[in-house]
């Protein structure tokens, strides 16, 4: 409980310096290039310019798209009364995943509550304890939670460094027999880089591994028509990638994506 008194103590510490780190300013209105917040401390309205969304497209406020919202609200309410498994599943969740996956070139897609959660799911799902991952060092920190669900040894490259990757993997390739992981950002969010994935495919193919792909910040912003990092390198056959990704960045909107293939590779 020491950890919880602490936190406690800073939040306090920020709040009376009117620090606006770890509780925001909420918004008034919607996500745009000029939003107006609510100052807690002044319990003002501010009029701001919006530097800090993921709204990369204007997607949130797309006229079609809120008038379709309004539709499909009154069509089918504010809830799926259940979650996926039993009776929680839409018509329309079914073709917005057969949607991304024809957009991804891949099988099938499963949609989630957020991308977090679909690093979380996806990782954990397929990956056990005898299996290896391998993370590019600046991979986002979902993907890193979801290694640690897995009870999967983690060890990390040097960003964007491929000979540090293909040394990784020649030297553990024989003690995981049972497969390794290779993950990686598509476009990396803190530094804004494209993971160079021509040359990190060709050496996880080389060592048989899988390939992980998060698309968080490339859907929508790279690539043929937004379709992402594998259109940004023309990159079409999938053998041994999977995807995930997110809708709340360019989308606009909320939830997560896993990418992947019905067969084994």
């Amino acid at each position: 409980m020491g950890k919880v008194h602490d936190f406690k103590e800073e939040m306090a510490l920020h709040e009376q310096s009117e620090l606006n780190v770890y509780r925001k300013h909420p918004q008034l209105t919607a996500c745009d290039r000029r939003v107006t917040v609510y100052n807690r401390h002044t319990q003002q309205k501010v009029q701001a310019i919006m530097f800090g969304s993921n709204s990369y497209l204007g997607a949130t406020i797309f006229p079609e798209a809120i008038q379709k919202a309004i539709e499909v609200t009154k069509e089918f309410g504010i809830g799926s009364g259940g979650v996926p498994l039993l009776t929680g599943t839409s018509i329309y969740q079914e073709e917005l995943e057969k949607l991304i996956a024809k957009i991804s070139g891949m099988d099938d897609t499963i949609l989630f509550s957020s991308g977090y959660t679909a690093n979380l799911g996806v990782i954990s799902g397929l990956i056990r304890p005898n299996n290896l991952i391998i993370h590019d060092k600046l991979d986002h920190a979902s993907l890193l939670d979801g290694t640690v669900m897995s009870g999967a040894k983690m060890i990390r490259y040097k960003h964007g460094d491929i000979n540090d990757l293909e040394r990784l993997l020649k030297d553990n390739s024989p003690q995981y027999p049972n497969g390794i992981l290779v993950v990686t950002d598509g476009v990396f969010s803190m530094d804004g880089d494209i993971a160079k994935l021509p040359q990190i495919l060709e050496i996880t193919r080389k060592y048989d591994a899988i390939l992980l792909v998060d698309e968080a910040h490339a859907t929508g912003v790279i690539g043929d028509k937004g379709a992402g990092t594998l259109s940004h390198y023309g990159i079409t056959d999938r053998k041994n990638i999977i995807l995930t990704g997110t809708l709340s960045k360019a989308i606009g909107t909320v939830g997560g994506v896993y990418n992947g293939f019905t067969r084994c590779y």
